[in-house]
């Protein structure tokens, strides 16, 4: 008795909670809560939305950034990703890694390799990314002519930045 109770109790539920999403899915659109924009609301359009925003910050926080940019100047760069084609330590490992960094130059002129000695290995490593999903899409790109290339974490460069002058050159 006590389950077959249970049982209608947990139907009529259901049977709420369907209607309840059949009511809902039936709502027009201009009543849908989500098709609301704040421009519709009378509340957004008063002055209290008009005004500046002034940030007050400690004295500290201005010297944490400036220290924060000394380390990254002296470090010429920042820490990201590149993408390591090859290494190899033992006698000719240095003229086998320039030769294919020369090699990769040809065929990828848009990504800067580097050549680089971790005692014992010289390595190549290519790119600067800021992130591993960008490393990765590249990756993906040139898997097929070095099958052993992995990601790895380390200090790239500084993107270059263009001027105003460029900036306003690419837009005409």
């Amino acid at each position: 008795m006590h389950l077959r109770m249970k049982t209608k109790q947990i139907s009529a539920l259901l049977i709420f909670l369907t209607m309840s999403v059949c009511v809902i899915a039936q709502t027009p659109p201009e009543n849908n809560p989500s098709s609301i924009k704040s421009e519709d609301v009378d509340l957004f359009r008063s002055s209290a939305y008009t005004g500046n925003v002034k940030i007050v910050q400690a004295g500290k926080i201005a010297e944490l950034v400036g220290v924060r940019l000394a380390i990254l100047k002296k470090q010429k760069g920042f820490e990201g990703y590149r993408i390591r084609i090859f290494a190899k330590t033992g006698a000719g490992a240095r003229t086998e890694a320039d030769d294919l960094r020369v090699k990769f130059r040809e065929t990828y002129e848009h990504i800067t390799p580097y050549l680089n000695y971790n005692s014992p290995n010289w390595e190549i490593h290519v790119g600067n990314y800021r992130t591993r999903m960008e490393a990765m899409e590249v990756l993906d790109k040139i898997k097929e002519d070095y099958p052993q290339a992995f990601v790895i974490k380390t200090i790239v460069e500084f993107p270059e930045l263009e001027t105003e002058e460029e900036t306003s050159e690419t837009a005409e």
